[in-house]
């Protein structure tokens, strides 16, 4: 069973770009705490922009390890950090290859892929 702990549909699509199929969002998201503070403002262009600072903590939403026939699909940030943090995270699998479409928008991806060493 492969569940999807994003917050949005993960597309599966075959290497022509035809949908194969799609993982709904579980109602349950795997992601790093986050703080922000204010750091000023940035000229980009014309505009003037706010600035902040952003920290990343620990993983949150995560269930833990299950029996091996259970995966559950997250951001690489957060696979990342459970990786960081010591979790054994050979249940976790993220988005691999990405398709585009004709706007080079990311519109799915024909693998899901866990992470090596």
């Amino acid at each position: 069973m492969v569940i999807n702990l994003t917050p949005h549909p993960i597309i599966l699509r075959d290497g022509d770009g035809r949908e194969m199929g799609r993982l709904e969002p579980s109602g349950q998201s795997a992601r790093l705490t986050e703080t922000s503070c204010p750091a000023g403002h940035i000229q980009a262009g014309t505009v003037t922009v706010p600035l902040e600072t952003k920290s990343y903590g620990g993983v949150e939403g995560l269930p833990p390890a299950p029996d091996g026939t259970t995966f559950y699909v997250v951001p690489l940030l957060t696979a990342l950090a459970a990786r960081a943090a010591g979790r054994d995270i050979s249940d976790l699998l993220v988005p691999g290859k990405q398709t585009r479409d004709a706007n080079g928008t990311v519109n799915g991806c024909t693998t899901l892929a866990r992470l090596g060493g």
